[in-house]
């Protein structure tokens, strides 16, 4: 009920505190939350959000789908594949998107 009423800061410490007994509950909390702020164009605390929960059981591809909507600098799906990759969980592909990130990151720059 929390979810519907958008209190998502308040829904995702309740669920972090139940999150031994519903480890799930934590991460769709999460995810809507992150969703909210993407919709927002706060694509950086968007992408810090799901860092927290990158698991095995992660969405993945639908989380970098929807940090690749970033214009610009694409800082926030940087950072979400770094993490992947520090974390232990990023595939090739995953890798190859993030040197592309950084390419153009370079390519802005200049």
């Amino acid at each position: 009920q929390l979810l519907q009423r958008s209190l998502f800061p308040v829904a995702i410490l309740l669920a972090r505190r139940e999150k031994k007994h519903n480890p799930k509950l934590h991460e769709r909390a999460v995810n809507l939350y992150s969703k909210s702020l993407a919709t927002r164009g706060e694509y950086d605390a968007a992408a810090e959000l799901l860092i927290s929960v990158i698991s095995e059981t992660a969405d993945i591809s639908r989380v970098i789908l929807m940090l690749k909507e970033q214009v610009g600098s694409r800082s926030a799906l940087r950072k979400y594949l770094e993490a992947l990759h520090s974390k232990g969980f990023a595939t090739d592909k995953h890798m190859r998107l993030l040197v592309a990130c950084y390419k153009d990151a370079t390519a802005a720059a200049v």
